[in-house]
């Protein structure tokens, strides 16, 4: 895996080859006090013999990341199969590999194209059964400012559509308040994630601070991190592409902002020490705050087929044509709260 980075008058980023992830990313703001809002994974510096078990992902899992194709096909306990059907057929060469939760590049490495002082780019080309052929970003530093800009081109073999999304993971030690931009609706996962998970499965609401849960009550999940042990994934279906992440306790509010054409929801990761096998050891915490054109994170099937949040007119799946590179844009920056 090889490091590369980034400094400048308002802060310093790492960007590592592996999943080609963003992270840590050192603000300063007032031009001398540091913050840090993107998470690092406790187990990332331990021996490879002790990680050789799990999917790349996890072995150096930080900050933010593009993930195409989204998901990570799975069985899944109790499902809603009114909500959500995985059994359609995929009949085009395949863009959805088991092995590869969140897509080839999010588990294997990238290579640089270039860099200079504001600016580096980097390639991830995909395995030639796949129908997507490269990914390519590029992360930017503003100069004048506390912020990240970031792009995202998508190359294609073959014409398809794929669910896609884009991974930020925010630290919650200390506290944060979620403050997301206006949505049309919200959904619980549809089923059993964890043992551990305490949502209502398949339940719509309007506002995080009244989520249902399996007891008939609902629960405030705007602040973290929670009291219970437990792990939460929540869509916000028509986002208007910002959210903010209030850091409690260091005074600073962080700010995402992305086209809500590209990704029409958000989906919220709450992990909350609710996974007791390693590397989680139940004790890992942390926030996803993931813009999305996907299902949750149930893969292709489930996001091409019709679904509760499609046919709700919200588009979980992305149209790539292999004759037209696909492109997005987006942003991190911080301010004081």
């Amino acid at each position: 895996m090889v490091v590369w980075s980034l400094s400048w008058e308002h802060g310093s980023l790492e960007v590592h080859s592996l999943g080609g992830m963003v992270a840590p990313i050192r603000f300063k703001l007032n031009g001398s006090r540091e913050v840090v809002p993107f998470r690092v994974a406790p187990w990332v510096d331990d021996p490879i013999s002790k990680k050789v078990h799990l999917p790349g992902i996890l072995h150096n899992l930080r900050g933010e990341w593009p993930c195409v194709p989204f998901g990570a096909p799975r069985k899944i306990d109790a499902l809603r199969q009114d909500l959500f059907c995985m059994d359609e057929p995929l009949v085009e060469q395949s863009v959805e590999q088991s092995e590869y939760p969140h897509g080839y590049s999010s588990n294997n490495e990238w290579k640089l194209v270039s860099t200079d002082l504001e600016t580096i780019v980097i390639e991830c080309n995909y395995p030639t059964t796949s129908a997507i052929e490269s990914l390519r970003r590029v992360v930017r530093v503003d100069p004048s400012a506390p912020r990240v800009d970031f792009e995202l081109e998508i190359r294609m073999r073959t014409t398809t559509d794929v669910p896609m999304g884009l991974h930020p993971t925010f630290d919650v030690e200390g506290g944060i308040r979620l403050m997301p931009g206006s949505f049309k609706f919200g959904m619980t996962f549809p089923g059993n994630l964890e043992p551990s998970s305490q949502t209502e499965p398949g339940a719509t609401f309007t506002s995080l601070k009244e989520v249902p849960h399996k007891d008939a009550t609902s629960a405030d999940l705007t602040t973290l991190p929670l009291s219970d042990k437990t792990e939460t994934l929540l869509q916000l279906c028509g986002i208007d592409g910002t959210f903010e992440v209030h850091h409690l306790s260091q005074g600073f509010i962080s700010r995402l902002s992305w086209d809500s054409q590209h990704y029409p929801s958000v989906l919220l990761w709450i992990s909350n020490a609710g996974r007791p096998d390693y590397p989680w050891n139940g004790s890992h915490y942390a926030c996803g705050v993931e813009p999305i054109n996907s299902a949750f994170d149930l893969g292709c099937r489930a996001s091409k087929a019709p679904n509760a949040i499609n046919q709700a007119g919200v588009s979980t799946i992305v149209h790539l044509d292999k004759d037209t590179i696909w492109k997005t844009k987006y942003s991190i920056t911080v301010r004081e709260a």
